[in-house]
C-alpha cells in the first residue's frame, strides 16, 4: 500500500495566476443547464408571458401572451416595481390602448404586437443581464466556494475518492 500527501486549496488560497485559471476553466459551468429556468418561470408567473425561445448570443427571443396583452399589462403593473423596465412598458401601454377606438381592430393588433415585443425586448434584457452574472468572476467564485471546491497548487480540481 501506498501512501500519498496531497496539499489542498481553497481557492482563495491560490496565487492570482492560478486563480484566473481556475475562474476561465470554470467560467460557463454555471450556465450549461438551463440556467434560463427562473426568468421564463417569472415571466409566465408575473407577467403571464409565455417564453418559447431565446439566444443571447444572436440577441433573439420569442414569446406569445398567455390571457392577452391586456391582462399581461395589469399583471405587470400588479407584481412588477415602477422602476423596471416591464412596468414602463406596460403602463404606456395601458395608456396608448386607453386612447384606442375600440372599433380599430387593426390599431388594437398592431399596439399588442409592439407591447409583445417590447416586454419580449425586456425579457431578454433580463436574461442577458442574468447570464453576464453567472459567467462574471464574483458569481464563478461563489460558486466554486459553495460548492466547496479544492485545488491542487497548479490550480486542477481535486476529485474527492467519493465522488
Amino acid at each position: 500500500m501506498q501512501t500519498i500527501k496531497v496539499n489542498l486549496y481553497e481557492f482563495k488560497e491560490l496565487s492570482e495566476d492560478i486563480q484566473r485559471k481556475v475562474l476561465d476553466h470554470h467560467r460557463y459551468r454555471d450556465v450549461d443547464g438551463n440556467w434560463w429556468d427562473n426568468v421564463w418561470y417569472d415571466a409566465r408567473e408575473t407577467a403571464k408571458i409565455d417564453i418559447t425561445a431565446h439566444d443571447t448570443y444572436y440577441k433573439t427571443i420569442n414569446g406569445k401572451f398567455l390571457n392577452g396583452a391586456y391582462v399581461t399589462a395589469e399583471t405587470i403593473k400588479e407584481n412588477h416595481g415602477e422602476t423596471t423596465e416591464t412596468y414602463k412598458t406596460a403602463v404606456l401601454f395601458l395608456a396608448e390602448y386607453s386612447k384606442l377606438n375600440p372599433d380599430d381592430d387593426d390599431g388594437l393588433e398592431e399596439l399588442e404586437n409592439k407591447f409583445l415585443k417590447g416586454i419580449l425586448k425586456c425579457y431578454l434584457e433580463i436574461l442577458q443581464s442574468e447570464y453576464d452574472y453567472l459567467i462574471s468572476d464574483p458569481a464563478v467564485i461563489d460558486s466554486l466556494e459553495s460548492a466547496e471546491k479544492v485545488f491542487l497548487i497548479d490550480g486542477t480540481e481535486w476529485k474527492h475518492a467519493t465522488e
